[in-house]
């Protein structure tokens, strides 16, 4: 796979003991604006994943910017292929971050997770579903998440969950129609009200600061130039 070239290639380049260097330091400026409209969040994480997920970034944006539909603006634009690096590897981060630090902390998160168990679960086979039924009946419906099965709406099925599950026999006649129809809405519930709200998330904070306070110009450029050295690949010119 291109990432894992990319990836043997970056392990030999001086960018990678920078962002050794810098990584931490980026995190932490990040960190600083996150905290003003997060106070209450814990930020904890081990140093050396903060190393990897940079490094990382700045791999997959190689690999991205590789791809055959850059080619032509590599080519022709000076100066895109490290504008294209810096903006990957910040909004990359960024989206990181955000998911691990504020998203997946949060109470929507949690609900995502039970009601995407739930839709997993309907699309096994009948034994098992019959069982999920004995679990669910002794839920608490207080539970957010659950709760919600009763408040949707579905754009494209017209169906209530829990009214639906009560007055189930369980007979298998009726059971396949059941688990074709709550698979459908709850994959409209998730879309519509979770994945929705961690698009917003991410649309509507970034803390990420510029990465050429941290990297300069000629060093991401000399980390595109020598891939395509190494890979006998045309990009830009060189321009000081």
């Amino acid at each position: 796979m291109m990432n894992d070239a990319v990836r043997v290639f970056f392990d030999e380049t001086p960018l990678k003991q920078k962002i050794n260097e810098v990584a931490i330091r980026y995190f932490n400026a990040w960190k600083r604006q996150a905290l003003i409209e997060f106070p209450q969040h814990d930020f904890t994480v081990d140093d050396h994943v903060i190393i990897a997920t940079m490094q990382n970034s700045f791999i997959e944006g190689l690999a991205t910017l590789n791809k055959e539909v850059y080619t032509e603006k590599k080519n022709r634009l000076p100066g895109f292929g490290v504008g294209f690096i810096e903006g990957f590897v910040r909004s990359n981060l960024n989206s990181l971050w955000l998911t691990e630090f504020i998203i997946k902390k949060s109470q929507h998160y949690r609900d995502f997770l039970i009601l995407n168990a739930l839709s997993s679960l309907l699309r096994m086979d009948q034994t098992t579903v019959k069982k999920l039924f004995q679990l669910y009946g002794s839920l608490d419906n207080r539970i957010d998440a659950l709760s919600r099965l009763t408040s949707f709406t579905s754009p494209t099925v017209h169906f209530n969950f829990t009214n639906s599950f009560d007055s189930l026999k369980c007979y298998d006649n009726q059971l396949q129609d059941f688990q074709e129809v709550a698979t459908k809405y709850l994959d409209d519930l998730i879309q519509a009200v979770y994945c929705s709200h961690f698009e917003s998330t991410w649309d509507q904070h970034d803390f990420a600061p510029d990465l050429d306070f941290f990297f300069t110009f000629g060093e991401i450029k000399s980390l595109i130039l020598h891939y395509e050295e190494s890979h006998g690949q045309n990009y830009e010119p060189v321009r000081d």
